[in-house]
């Protein structure tokens, strides 16, 4: 997915005031650099590993539908670091979500590869659960890029397995999130539920059955889901992830059925040795993952975080509510 390009890394930190007045973490000249790489990679990515899989039925009833790329999560969209939505006949991966979730990953393979343990992950998630809650407001605050702010080395894409690592992980991620955004598209046609558990288990079906038909090991899948549960906590500061009826709920039962997918079509996702590593090491996370977002425990410590995190960009808040899961 990415190219490999030197990773270059600003020491000066400086506010992020763009897009409307709106803060984000990238800056507009950047977005504008990023999208001319990305934008490609994006588009034959949609081509030819999603809109190839397509059964013939699918095909005839998304054949208008279109990839956009904008620089930000336009007007009518709530901005978020991680956002990607879609319409009757559009799906919007902004360049920014892209670029977030390229750092992410390059992160997350960093981490991987020192042995870091795997405790450190809330730390990651308040840093996201920060970022999501201040992202489009109307602050004058001192943010970091995750690569700053977890102090990855400058020249780390020189490590090969840092590089590939996060390389797979983000095509799985960028994959997942435009074949889920088209499934909300197709079942928009063609299902009769309205619960939004439901609905968002569709689109999931719908993209894990695109990885299954290309043979795609959903390396880091459950990495993006865990992220996502970090934007949440920031988009809803102090809610209960069990009680979220709004679209892109993250439940207990979702990443249990993703799970399951995976190893009830373990065939398909892994043809080697290595792959099956990984393709169980997927599931278990997701298992986890499953009761991580249920664990009061977990939850706090990872408002604890953003809390501090918050303090350090300079925008100083109470922390939301201890959340008491029983």
């Amino acid at each position: 997915m990415r190219q490999v390009i030197a990773l270059v890394i600003l020491a000066m930190i400086s506010p992020l005031i763009i897009a409307g007045g709106q803060l984000f973490v990238y800056d507009e000249a950047e977005l504008v650099r990023w999208q001319a790489k990305y934008e490609d990679n994006l588009q034959w990515n949609y081509r030819n590993v999603i809109q190839a899989k397509l059964s013939h039925y699918e095909k005839t009833t998304l054949e208008s539908v279109r990839l956009k790329t904008p620089l930000y999560p336009e007007h009518n969209v709530t901005p978020l670091p991680i956002s990607v939505y879609s319409s009757n006949n559009e799906i919007s991966i902004p360049v920014h979500t892209v670029k977030f979730m390229d750092d992410l990953t390059i992160l997350r393979a960093y981490q991987l590869n020192q042995n870091i343990p795997d405790a450190a992950e809330t730390e990651v998630w308040g840093y996201i659960s920060a970022i999501s809650q201040i992202t489009g407001k109307r602050f004058l605050l001192n943010i970091k890029s995750p690569l700053l702010q977890f102090g990855v080395p400058d020249n780390i894409l020189s490590d090969r397995r840092v590089d590939q690592v996060s390389q797979n992980m983000l095509k799985l991620s960028i994959v997942w999130m435009m074949a889920h955004q088209l499934g909300h598209i197709y079942y928009s046609y063609t299902s009769k539920y309205d619960s939004p558990d439901i609905i968002e288990m569709e689109a999931d079906r719908f993209a894990l059955e695109i990885l299954r038909r290309q043979g795609i090991t959903p390396a880091g899948l459950s990495f993006l889901q865990s992220s996502m549960m970090a934007v949440n906590l920031g988009k809803y500061p102090g809610y209960d992830l069990r009680e979220q009826t709004s679209l892109h709920k993250l439940s207990k039962k979702r990443l249990l059925t993703i799970a399951s997918y995976l190893l009830d079509n373990s065939s398909y996702f892994a043809k080697n040795a290595n792959e099956q590593r990984i393709l169980e090491y997927e599931i278990s996370s997701l298992q986890k993952l499953s009761d991580k977002i249920e664990d009061s425990a977990i939850l706090n410590k990872i408002e604890l975080h953003k809390k501090r995190f918050l303090d350090e960009f300079g925008l100083k808040i109470p922390a939301a509510p201890v959340l008491n899961i029983n």
